[in-house]
C-alpha cells in the first residue's frame, strides 16, 4: 500500500509541474528574439527593451 502511495504522490507532482509548464509556454508572453518573459525584461520609458 505505502508503495502505491509514493507511487501516486510521485505521479501527482510530475503532473503538477507539467500543469505549471503548460501555463508558463502558453499563456505566459515570451520575448520574440530570446524566450524569456516579456515582464522579465528591463524597459525604457517608451516602451522599448533596454536589453
Amino acid at each position: 500500500m505505502r508503495l502505491f502511495q509514493s507511487w501516486a504522490v510521485g505521479a501527482l507532482y510530475l503532473l503538477t509541474a507539467g500543469i505549471a509548464f503548460v501555463v508558463k509556454r502558453g499563456l505566459m508572453r515570451h520575448c520574440p528574439q530570446c524566450r524569456h518573459l516579456l515582464s522579465n525584461h528591463a524597459r525604457r520609458r517608451d516602451g522599448s527593451f533596454h536589453d
